[in-house]
């Protein structure tokens, strides 16, 4: 694909490494870890690259040597039960609405580990439906069904810890 210019492949790791370390942390890594499974992803695909053929989304195909590498190095798993509710590195200053960056966090950690990776697929990295459902391995249908059930679940969460969404109130905090 890339001949062989190393300029073109140091162009894709500035691109996708990003992402590729967003999808090993929705596996259930932390970040020290994500960034390692990203790395080996990266082994895995050099010397795959030039047999890339274009039938499908440079993207897809990139975010699902992740997914491979990173399920065979973890089983995936929920939100530590005991986390302390510290900043995470990397949380953007200030909320969204309500919603803090750490309230939203916490709310994707406690998906189920396949709905975690569809929404973060979708919402996060931006993935089209065709694309997000071949990193999962799954069919359209299965992939819309997951990120319909990650998103009610993700509400549901942070209304319940008493952050409704912009979106979902009607009246002001005073009931007026």
């Amino acid at each position: 694909m890339l001949g062989g210019d190393a300029s073109s492949f140091l162009d894709l790791v500035d691109r996708y490494h990003g992402s590729m370390v967003r999808l090993a942390e929705a596996w259930g890594h932390d970040a020290e870890g994500a960034e390692q499974i990203a790395r080996g992803a990266w082994r895995t695909i050099l010397p795959r690259l030039s047999s890339f053929d274009g039938a499908g989304s440079l993207t897809a195909w990139l975010l699902r040597t992740v997914s491979e590498v990173a399920s065979a190095t973890a089983p995936l798993r929920r939100a530590d039960p005991g986390d302390d509710g510290a900043a995470r590195p990397g949380s953007p200053p200030g909320t969204v609405g309500d919603v803090t960056p750490d309230a939203l966090h916490d709310a994707l950690a406690a998906l189920p580990p396949c709905e975690r990776l569809a929404i973060t697929l979708r919402d996060v990295e931006g993935l089209g439906p065709d694309d997000a459902a071949a990193v999962l391995g799954v069919t359209v249908a299965t992939q819309h069904a997951l990120l319909h059930r990650a998103r009610a679940a993700v509400v549901r969460q942070i209304w319940s810890a008493g952050r409704p969404p912009d979106d979902t109130r009607r009246t002001g905090r005073d009931g007026a």
